[in-house]
């Protein structure tokens, strides 16, 4: 961005406004910090803990938020838009814990530690979260792979930064747990598109869901029968023997296009995780 390195995407995404391609986004750029710091910790070189830096910069310094009566904040999905939306917002705050822990710079803490705030006052009983929390017109849809976001980057803040709030984030996270494991999958292991609608069922949804259910057994909150059926259906429904994977299965079609950006990347993402887990029973 203007000081700050930030990253979008290369073409326009269709959403609630049409968001312009290149315009600096929220997750993209939160993705990218996480591939950096990966870097750093495999090589130890600086520069690259400096890219997650600067990433960390961004949020702070070139995106939207409007604090509540608590000073608790979510941040905006792009530099232009006002949109709170969670899965977003947290995946920024898994990056600028991560990189305090390296540096221990105090304002990334707690910043992060105002990102969470939000998004945990903003749990719904039953553990779900909104997509959005606006106050004008706000997206109330509850999906698979938005809410796996979520729990993902729960799962990956360090509690032990917050010591005060321990007990509170892993309520959170339990309860958000229970939630999707109920109500976003089938009882055979097929992940849903939203909390009532199961078709169109979708690649990310499915390796989103592996990915969730991986860093979810860091707290001790084990679905491993769950993940085991995710598993199994996604490669007999959605894997090509040319080594890809289908998009999207409708109710009465199987979308067979393939891209690496919305399901490939997130496949080979997903399998190397379960790889590393060596979860019996899971080949």
């Amino acid at each position: 961005y203007v000081n700050n390195l930030a990253w979008g995407q290369p073409f326009n995404w269709p959403s609630r406004d049409l968001m312009k391609k290149n315009i600096p986004r929220t997750t993209v750029t939160s993705q990218v910090a996480e591939a950096f710091l990966d870097l750093y910790e495999l090589f130890g070189d600086d520069k690259h803990l400096e890219v997650a830096n600067s990433s960390c910069l961004f949020f702070i310094e070139d995106l939207n938020y409007a604090k509540d009566t608590e000073g608790d904040f979510c941040l905006s999905y792009t530099t232009e838009d006002d949109y709170k939306v969670h899965n977003a917002s947290m995946m920024a705050a898994s990056v600028m814990c991560r990189v305090y822990g390296h540096t221990n710079k105090q304002e990334y803490l707690e910043f992060a530690k105002r990102l969470i705030n939000f998004t945990m006052k903003h749990q719904n009983l039953d553990g779900s979260w909104y997509y959005s929390n606006e106050e004008v017109n706000p997206s109330k849809t509850i999906d698979n792979y938005h809410t796996g976001f979520v729990l993902e980057s729960l799962s990956k803040i360090p509690v032990s930064f917050f010591k005060n709030q321990e007990q509170e984030i892993r309520s959170t996270l339990k309860k958000g747990a229970d939630f999707y494991v109920e109500n976003l999958f089938t009882r055979e292991g097929i992940p849903k598109y939203r909390h009532n609608k199961l078709y169109p069922i979708d690649i990310q949804s499915c390796m989103q869901s592996i990915i969730t259910l991986h860093y979810l057994r860091s707290h001790e909150i084990d679905y491993e029968d769950l993940m085991r059926k995710v598993v199994e259906f996604s490669m007999k429904h959605f894997y090509d023997e040319q080594g890809r994977f289908y998009y999207r299965e409708y109710k009465n079609k199987l979308d067979k296009s393939s891209y690496l950006r919305w399901g490939d990347s997130w496949a080979i993402f997903a399998l190397s995780l379960l790889y590393k887990s060596s979860i019996p029973h899971i080949s």
